[in-house]
C-alpha cells in the first residue's frame, strides 16, 4: 500500500480550512478524483496532527494516519513554531512511520527537503522545481534529499533537466515525467463585485518571479496610450511586501482605481473570474509548470504568458508567448492586440480540448498508479 504525505499542505491552508496553493490544489483534485472511483481504502493519508479532522472531512473515506500528538502540541507551545519540522530533523516523524506495517512506499507529492522524512520505506518524490535550491546549504539539502530517495518524478522536461544540470550523479533516480492534473470546475462559481466588465486576469504567487511588476508598468502604457477600458485583476498570496510594493506602483501612477488585488480568493471566485476575463496574462519567468495560464486555456481565455523555463513546455506552444519577458511595451502591444482580435470559438475549444485531455486527473493518476506499481515489484 502506498502512503500520501499531506504534510506538504501549509498550516495556514489547514487552519483556514482553505487550499489554495498550486500543489494543494493539484493534490485536492488526484484525492477528488480517487474518491470518484472509489479507491480511498487502496491508500493511507500522512498529516500533521493539527490537520487531521479538516483532511478527514475533505477527503472522506480514506484512511489517515497522524504524525504527532502531545509531543508536537508541546513543541508547538515551547518554541511558538511549527513543530513538524522539527519532528522530521530529529527523526519523530520517520520512526512514527515506520511502525505502520500496511505501508510498503512513500509519496511525496511536494519534493522539498524542508517536508520529507525518511524510514523502512521506499520513497518516491516528486520535484516541481529548483527555485530553493540557490545557496550552497540548499543545494547540499537537495543533495541529501535526492539522494536518501528512491526514486523520482519530474513535473516537466525542464524540471528534469534542471534536475541532471544541478545533480548530475543521481540522473538515474528520475522515473518518470508526469505534470501535474490541472482542473476547472466552472459549476462551482460565485460572482466577484467592483471589476469592470472587461478585465485582465492574472492568477498568481506574490513573488519577485512571477513579474507582475512587468505587467503593471504594460498596463499603465495599455491606460495611457491605448485608452484601455479594461481593469486589471491580479489574485495570489505569498510575499506581502512585494505586494504592497505593486500597490504603491498603482498608487504612484494613477491607476489604481483600474487595478485589483485579492489576496487569497475562494476557489469559487477564482473560477469566476476564469470564466468571465477578458484576457489572461501569466508574464512569470521562472515555472517549473505553470498552472493558471494551463487553467485560463481550458477556460478559453486569450492567454499570453512568457516562454522562459517550462511555460512554453507546458501550454503546448498555444498560448500567445513574449520574446522579452521584461518588455513592458512589448507586453503591452502584445495585450492591446488580444484586447481587439476575435478567437473563433472553434479555436477556443480546440485549445480547451488539447489541454483538458493532457492534464486531467484521470490521466494523471493513471500514469502515477503505473509508477507505484512498477516501484512496488522492485
Amino acid at each position: 500500500m502506498t502512503g500520501i504525505d499531506l504534510t506538504c499542505l501549509s498550516k495556514d491552508e489547514i487552519l483556514n480550512e482553505n487550499i489554495v496553493s498550486g500543489i494543494g490544489t493539484w493534490i485536492s483534485e488526484i484525492l477528488d478524483y480517487i474518491i470518484q472511483e472509489k479507491r480511498q481504502k487502496e491508500y493511507v493519508l500522512l498529516v500533521d496532527f493539527y490537520a487531521e479532522k479538516f483532511l478527514n472531512r475533505r477527503f472522506p473515506g480514506f484512511t489517515t494516519y497522524s504524525i504527532g500528538g502531545v509531543f508536537s502540541k508541546s513543541i508547538l507551545m515551547m518554541t511558538n513554531k511549527s513543530s513538524e519540522r522539527y519532528l522530521k530533523k530529529y527523526g519523530f516523524a520517520s520512526r512514527m512511520i515506520n511502525n505502520i506495517t500496511n505501508i510498503e512506499t512513500i509519496w511525496f507529492p511536494f519534493g522539498i527537503p524542508e517536508i520529507v522524512y525518511w524510514g523502512n520505506k521506499k520513497t518516491i518524490i516528486t520535484l516541481h522545481d529548483f527555485m530553493k535550491c540557490n545557496t550552497e546549504d540548499e543545494i547540499k539539502s537537495y543533495r541529501k534529499m535526492i539522494d536518501k530517495t528512491d526514486f523520482v518524478v519530474v513535473i516537466s522536461e525542464f524540471v528534469g533537466n534542471e534536475l541532471k544540470r544541478l545533480f548530475p550523479e543521481y540522473s538515474n533516480k528520475v522515473i518518470a515525467t508526469i505534470p501535474n492534473s490541472i482542473c476547472v470546475n466552472l459549476d462551482d462559481m460565485k460572482a466577484v463585485d467592483s471589476i469592470a466588465s472587461k478585465f485582465i486576469l492574472d492568477i498568481n504567487r506574490y513573488e519577485k518571479h512571477k513579474n507582475a511588476h512587468t505587467l503593471l508598468k504594460a498596463f499603465k502604457r495599455l491606460v495611457y496610450d491605448y485608452s484601455c477600458d479594461s481593469d486589471l485583476v491580479f489574485v495570489g498570496f505569498g510575499d506581502e511586501s512585494y505586494l504592497n510594493e505593486l500597490k504603491s506602483y498603482a498608487q504612484d501612477n494613477g491607476i489604481s482605481d483600474k487595478v485589483h488585488f485579492f489576496w487569497k480568493l475562494a476557489a469559487s471566485e477564482k473560477n469566476w473570474l476564469l470564466k468571465n476575463a477578458t484576457v489572461f496574462v501569466s508574464p512569470s519567468v521562472n515555472e517549473g509548470m505553470g498552472r493558471t495560464p494551463i487553467e485560463a486555456m481550458i477556460c478559453g481565455i486569450p492567454t499570453l504568458t512568457t516562454k522562459e523555463t517550462s511555460l512554453y513546455e507546458a501550454t503546448l506552444g498555444l498560448a500567445n508567448y513574449c520574446e522579452d519577458p521584461y518588455d513592458d511595451f512589448e507586453m503591452a502591444c502584445k495585450i492591446n492586440q488580444l484586447l481587439i482580435e476575435s478567437i473563433s470559438e472553434d479555436e477556443k475549444k480546440s485549445v480547451s480540448s488539447k489541454l483538458k485531455n493532457k492534464y486531467s486527473a484521470e490521466n494523471i493518476w493513471l500514469k502515477y498508479t503505473r509508477v507505484f506499481d512498477e516501484e512496488s515489484k522492485r
